[in-house]
């Protein structure tokens, strides 16, 4: 009864808000000749997965076109569509994603446990948990508030929300929790949740190396008591995708970390 009780206390949930995939790119349109010519410019620090949809007033005028563009390009060409037939005006939609699904994620790097060298915390809810991590290989670390949090894997910081200092049980929560998003060599995504206001140490842009001190925890958003969320996410073609990590833990090597297990992050 007490791990049930502890359990429920440990219940978080984590929804990121729609603008978030599509921040930081621009799409622009130039009539050259009989063609209409698509610019992107992307001012992240990592690519981004995007669907194109050229149109005229509301009425598409030509296929989809999908794309990646590159981090830091400006004005790039994407493609040219002839002249459409229709009278109107010339627009886009597009929807976008952090990431490039042609990038395979390197499943044999070992990553660090999100807390300092030789400290122990336990998980309160693991992979596929029973509540908020159902399909999910999401981990849910007990931390106290103000504990630091340590990069598991070294990459760019490439999202920073510290604006909140709200939280609450209820969904109307979810947009005030506050994260990092870190941006690995292999094209997977390291999420840190539930920060407190001003908890990152931190800029987007940041190169930061494996152990680093990023933020502290805290205890924003959607959430009953303070933790620490982390999931790593790769892109594919159909939105993102949790995956699973090694961790060094308790001098070793292990492929899952248990719920109600606490483990000592190695040197």
């Amino acid at each position: 009864m007490i791990q049930k009780a502890t359990y429920w206390w440990a219940w978080c949930w984590v929804v990121l808000p729609a603008c978030l995939h599509a921040q930081g790119f621009r799409i622009s349109s130039q009539m050259k000749g009989d063609s209409v010519v698509y610019y992107v410019s992307n001012d992240n620090y990592c690519p981004y997965y995007i669907e194109l949809h050229p149109r005229v007033d509301t009425v598409e005028f030509a296929p989809v076109h999908i794309f990646v563009a590159e981090p830091q390009t400006k004005d790039k060409r994407v493609i040219a569509y002839r002249k459409p037939a229709q009278v109107g005006k010339i627009s886009h939609s597009a929807s976008a994603y952090l990431g490039n699904p042609a990038q395979k994620p390197d499943s044999s790097y070992v990553y660090s446990l999100p807390y300092a060298p030789m400290t122990r915390h336990k998980i309160m809810q693991g992979y596929n948990g029973r509540f908020s991590h159902q399909n999910q290989h999401a981990l849910d670390f007990k931390m106290k508030e103000g504990t630091p949090i340590h990069a598991t894997r070294g990459g760019v910081v490439v999202k920073v929300k510290q604006d909140s200092d709200k939280h609450g049980r209820t969904s109307a929560f979810a947009e005030h929790g506050n994260y990092i998003i870190i941006y690995h060599e292999d094209g997977t995504f390291a999420y840190y949740y539930h920060i407190p206001q001003n908890g990152s140490k931190v800029n987007v842009g940041e190169q930061v190396k494996q152990g680093q001190i990023i933020a502290l925890s805290g205890n924003t958003g959607w959430t009953t008591s303070p933790h620490l969320h982390f999931v790593v996410k790769r892109t594919t073609e159909k939105g993102y995708k949790t995956i699973p990590t090694l961790f060094c833990a308790d001098g070793k090597t292990k492929k899952k970390l248990r719920a109600w297990q606490s483990y000592k992050a190695c040197k």
